[in-house]
């Protein structure tokens, strides 16, 4: 009898763990849904015009020179109750590397799905300034003036674990810039120090799996590195990009931002 009763406490805790990957993975699949609709995360609606208004500013992201995060307050709506930012304000300026450094939990993942604009904070705001002098223009807000595929193009963030599709090597790093050519491909790896994947079966049409099961931490980690340098972007958010690195790739990484 007890043999039977603990056969079904291991059935029951299967069931229950299976239930909490189910209801995760609906969480994310609503983020990202809303995400791709333009509502991200519907953790508020935005106030102001929206970038598909015909008054919305006509913004030239190239001309950006810097990003402000300006009294930020955020917090998750599992739980309102734990602030996970609270009157955060820092710049970010064009040309300038800026390291964020906290303890576990402190928020620095949060700040960087900020930046990459998946997730609107509850108050203050994140503005975009065509010149340093911030005193001297009329700021554009990054969050709600701006269409998606302009975030895209100011900023790339790298988290990291990059999500990878179950598809060719060269489709994951084309997938920031879907028509570019195979030689920026190619340029973009180089520089992410992606030499593992000449010696993969096919190269470039190497099918990676779902979520690049068939490769390492570090070589997913070096595609998602080549696939945000591939998109050129403004400004470039790092979350850790060398965490299952070797000491080469991390040495690369550095000479490669460098």
């Amino acid at each position: 009898g007890a043999f039977y009763s603990f056969m079904l406490a291991l059935g029951s805790a299967g069931v229950v763990r299976a239930m909490g990957e189910y209801s995760k993975g609906m969480q994310c699949a609503t983020r990202l849904y809303k995400l791709i609709d333009g509502n991200s995360d519907g953790q508020q609606e935005p106030t102001e015009k929206k970038a598909d208004d015909k008054n919305s500013p006509d913004v030239n992201t190239d001309a950006i020179q810097k990003l402000s995060i300006e009294k930020v307050n955020f917090s998750y709506k599992a739980d309102p109750s734990k602030i996970i930012l609270q009157d955060l304000s820092f710049s970010l300026s064009r040309g300038e590397v800026v390291a964020l450094v906290g303890k576990n939990g402190s928020g620095k993942s949060t700040t960087t799905s900020i930046l990459a604009g998946m997730y609107p904070p509850q108050s203050g705001e994140v503005s975009l300034y065509d010149t340093d002098d911030s005193d001297s223009t009329d700021p554009v807000n990054y969050l709600r003036n701006l269409e998606r595929k302009d975030q895209v193009n100011l900023i790339q963030m790298v988290p990291q674990a990059p999500a990878l599709f179950d598809m060719t090597v060269l489709d994951n790093v084309r997938y920031s810039r879907p028509d570019a050519s195979e030689e920026d491909v190619q340029t973009a790896m180089n520089s992410a120090n992606c030499k593992f994947v000449s010696n993969l079966e096919g190269g470039l049409n190497y099918q990676v799996g779902r979520n690049g099961i068939r490769l390492s931490g570090g070589q997913r980690q070096r595609i998602g590195l080549a696939r945000a340098f591939l998109a050129n972007p403004v400004f470039l958010v790092l979350d850790e990009p060398s965490s299952a690195m070797d000491a080469e790739g991390t040495a690369s990484l550095k000479d490669t931002m460098e």
